[in-house]
């Protein structure tokens, strides 16, 4: 099966095979564990596998279906044997973030461990392009904007860079900032066509609305199908938007494009597919896990406040 944008963005060549570097945090308090976590790693395959066993007071919960936990992201694992347990690695933001088990995608049944991401160390002109976008749009200072863009155009940390922005953003800078770029793009609509989930994630902890629509009438769930980032598609279909909503009419698509005829129209193909799915079938959104792991198993965190 082919592996989706969202997962190629770091288990490419470009990033030495996938690896990532791993410690685990397993001298953590073990008492208010349920599954206690002996060993994990990456295997070869771009599986995270864990290795455990549940607290013997606990065992009859060995059948029960387990979530990764990577951040903010959601996956579902498979159990491949008694307490052996296997999950598409889906990135996060470059950097530290917590790794755990939960069976309801929010709480920790395991000890929480750590996972390190590598940053990207080579970007496409369009993604580089789309970056200095959100520079002129995260900040108002001309100065700072451009001191901002030269950081991003030197940088292999880009995604870390724009993350500690994007929460002064969603916080008090959108109040004085342009809503609208000159070409008519909002700030979540240039991170879903990056495909960087997590920036959807802080959207929706920050409160703010993930179906705005741009001056085309393009939703981020639009931009993401354009861009065939099916994680960010995922997420976006998630958490309320609407995979239904239609562009502006064009003199060459009067009725106005679905996300789905956007994604077919640039070659997009599994995404359309899957995006057609979920429009003659909602109820498919809150099977994400049956739809399968590998092209779609993204969930995110329900309330809270924004993740570090």
């Amino acid at each position: 099966m082919e592996i989706i944008e969202v997962y190629e963005r770091v288990t490419s060549g470009e990033h030495g095979g996938g690896e990532m570097q791993l410690v685990g945090g397993l001298e953590q308090i073990r008492d208010k564990c349920i599954f206690l976590v002996e060993k994990y790693f990456i295997h070869q395959s771009e599986q995270v596998l864990v290795f455990g066993h549940y607290k013997a007071e606990y065992s009859h919960m060995d059948g029960k279906n387990v979530f990764f936990v990577y951040g903010d992201v959601v996956v579902p694992a498979k159990r491949l044997a008694e307490g052996v347990y296997g999950a598409k690695l889906l990135p996060t933001y470059p950097g530290w973030v917590n790794f755990y088990l939960s069976v309801d995608s929010l709480i920790p049944i395991s000890q929480v461990l750590k996972l390190q991401s590598p940053p990207k160390t080579s970007r496409s002109k369009v993604e580089l392009e789309l970056e200095c976008k959100l520079a002129s749009m995260l900040l108002t200072n001309e100065k700072a904007c451009e001191k901002l863009k030269k950081k991003l155009e030197e940088s292999n940390e880009s995604e870390i860079i724009l993350r500690k922005y994007l929460k002064g953003y969603i916080f008090e800078g959108y109040r004085k900032s342009k809503l609208l770029d000159s070409q008519g793009q909002g700030v979540l609509h240039l991170f879903a066509s990056l495909g960087y989930t997590w920036a959807i994630s802080l959207f929706r902890q920050g409160g703010l609305s993930v179906d705005r629509k741009d001056r085309l009438g393009w939703t981020a769930l639009h931009w993401a199908a354009f861009y065939g980032r099916q994680g960010a598609a995922t997420a976006l279909l998630h958490d309320g938007v609407n995979p239904s909503l239609l562009t502006k009419a064009t003199a060459e698509h009067p009725s106005g494009l679905t996300a789905a005829e956007i994604a077919s129209n640039h070659g997009h193909n599994q995404l359309a597919t899957y995006l057609k799915e979920i429009v003659e079938n909602p109820q498919m959104i809150v099977r994400i896990a049956a739809h399968s792991a590998e092209t779609a198993g993204i969930k995110m965190h329900g309330n809270g406040g924004i993740k570090d």
